[in-house]
């Protein structure tokens, strides 16, 4: 899935006196690495922190508006041989993943349940998702079945995650 975060990345801004960049590749690599430590995330936060809500807005709406033009029309996207994703939408303070489970996945109950089982963890430890709730995004994954049935739907923020 590393390349789901080096994609979002790279939609990323960085809000330096008022301005925005676009980050270079170097610079994501070192904030992937940063947010992969807790001394990272600690530094980070207290970066994050310090905005002012005007710059925690702008942030916000540019990355919305990145990950809408750019990102979205690249989905649905093959995460691995059991997992597609469908969408994603940020509605104000939530992105909302969209996930489709293969079948041969769900009727192997036991590794259909670890799959479940193990994505908080994922959520909770993917740099990209560890910024997004650090500018105060909460990250809702609603999971189907290959017809479209829904399955389960799960909601973390950055106090669910422990980092």
């Amino acid at each position: 899935m590393g390349n789901i975060t080096l994609a979002i990345f790279s939609l990323l801004l960085i809000f330096v006196a008022g301005e925005s960049k676009a980050l270079s590749s170097s610079q994501e690599q070192a904030m992937i690495n940063a947010l992969s430590t807790p001394e990272g995330r600690k530094a980070f936060k207290l970066g994050i922190d310090s905005w002012s809500d005007y710059d925690k807005a702008v942030f916000q709406n540019s990355l919305k508006r990145k990950v809408e033009q750019e990102f979205v029309p690249s989905l649905p996207m093959r995460i691995n041989q059991f997992m597609t994703w469908l969408d994603l939408r940020i509605m104000k303070d939530r992105l909302v993943l969209t996930v489709q489970f293969s079948d041969d996945v769900i009727e192997n109950s036991l590794t259909f349940n670890d799959y479940l089982n193990n994505f908080d963890s994922y959520i909770c430890s993917t740099p990209i998702n560890i910024l997004l709730m650090m500018i105060g995004y909460s990250i809702q994954s609603s999971f189907y079945d290959s017809r479209g049935k829904f399955i389960e739907s799960k909601v973390l923020s950055e106090s669910d995650c422990n980092f």
